[in-house]
């Protein structure tokens, strides 16, 4: 008689989740995904759709102290904190500027650097014959550092340099050439050949999540209550009725500290709420994705237009959205395109799970052996969800894991260790 599949709940269908789920398919195991909204109806779907294997860099840079002031009193900037929930997001901004120090990022970017280089490969693999259709490997991607590099963006140049990443520094005549219609202002500019981008990043999550059904996946559109673990299964409770699993893999984006909580495993991970506006019919065509760092926002062309896509807002998960930081990334826009129309602008807002370092945590709780979790991508959940899908059913199933998994293991975020690594 063949050997019974082990049973593994995987709780959120974003791209992490979604990765995980197909991952364990391809080790055997019988998937049910779990998602209250439907396959990537959450922050994937509102994704700025960026898919670049050179991104390394964490959101906590030096410098950043100094803006914490302007963050609490300007509702409108890109990185901004709600008064309401200030007091409240004082442990994680403290452990966010321990960060921050230059050590503590060159290990973040080892970390990134890990999970995202082979992000294609891993698409290919998860999207099959479907791959070209969804992900534009040419083209690259356009960054603009602004006028006076930063000792972030030294930094950053340093990183690059240390781990080979391919840059061309673009003058004025060549960004002209590049990006039409641009404003004046717009003097140097980074381009990153070995980039890539989905120009929509629902239809790439449904096509991942119609392989997961033809293997015979289960998916079940509710909420997750909660987890409990005995010695040999755990239950997942939904609506007071509870289904028993051999395994189960948080997946659930902000809401996944809700859920490990019970089981031993506290993670300082917030709502770092992004905004989009996509531009229907815009009066520009994009040939590339590009980077607007002064005004803390991607342009990605997109099937449905142009996608205005970033800011951060720390604030409680439930709070309403605040609209006007969708609206001004169109007065960003036009300044770097002046003249800019757009037939329609749709504003969307979702409560992307970030953690301090910018590091997902992806590891078997420590209390709950039978429990692993994935989360934590903040902005770069469609760059590390494949890798970090692949690591976590290495994990679940006893393999070797591709990559060193220290760096991302949840129970990192003791005060202890954020104190030494502040000494």
């Amino acid at each position: 008689m063949a050997e019974k599949a082990e049973r593994v709940a995987v709780i959120g269908a974003g791209i992490a989740g979604l990765a995980t789920a197909l991952n364990l398919q391809m080790r055997g195991r019988a998937v049910t995904l779990f998602d209250s909204l439907g396959i990537g109806m959450g922050c994937s779907w509102g994704s700025g759709g960026l898919i670049n294997p050179d991104a390394h860099l964490p959101v906590a840079m030096p410098g950043m102290m100094r803006n914490v002031p302007r963050w609490l009193l300007d509702p409108l900037a890109p990185l901004a904190v709600r008064p309401a929930d200030a007091l409240g997001s004082l442990p994680f901004l403290a452990r966010w500027l321990v960060a921050s120090r230059p050590a503590a990022v060159r290990e973040g970017v080892d970390a990134l650097r890990a999970l995202h280089r082979n992000t294609l490969r891993e698409y290919r693999t998860l999207l099959g014959d479907a791959y070209p259709e969804h992900v534009h490997e040419r083209g690259g991607m356009v960054l603009l550092p602004g006028d006076t590099p930063s000792a972030a963006e030294l930094l950053g140049a340093e990183m690059r340099q240390r781990l080979g990443i391919i840059c061309e520094e673009l003058c004025r005549a060549e960004i002209e050439a590049r990006v039409p219609g641009i404003a004046s202002h717009a003097r140097r500019a980074l381009f990153f050949p070995g980039n890539a981008h989905t120009s929509d990043p629902a239809a790439l999550c449904a096509r991942l999540g119609e392989r997961f059904r033809d293997q015979d996946g289960e998916f079940v559109t509710a909420q997750v209550d909660a987890i409990e673990c005995e010695t040999d299964r755990c239950k997942v409770r939904i609506d007071g009725q509870a289904r028993n699993f051999d395994r189960v893999v948080v997946a659930a984006g902000a809401r996944s500290p809700k859920l490990v909580k019970p089981l031993g495993l506290r993670i300082p991970l917030v709502a770092e709420r992004g905004y989009h506006l996509q531009l229907v019919e815009p009066s520009i065509a994009l040939q590339v994705p590009m980077i607007y760092r002064e005004g803390g926002f991607a342009l990605t062309p997109m099937r449905g237009g142009l996608r205005l896509g970033g800011t951060v807002e720390i604030a409680d998960a439930d709070a309403p959205p605040n609209y006007a930081r969708a609206a001004a990334l169109w007065g960003r826009a036009e300044r770097l395109f002046p003249g800019l129309k757009a037939a329609e602008k749709r504003p969307w807002m979702g409560s992307r799970p970030a953690l301090p370092d910018s590091v997902p945590a992806i590891g078997l709780l420590p209390r709950a052996a039978r429990v692993a979790i994935v989360a934590g991508h903040g902005h770069d959940g469609m760059i590390g969800g494949p890798a970090s899908g692949r690591l976590a059913a290495e994990l679940v199933c006893g393999e070797a894991p591709h990559i060193d998994p220290h760096p991302y293991r949840p129970d990192r975020f003791g005060w202890s260790t954020v104190l030494r690594q502040a000494w």
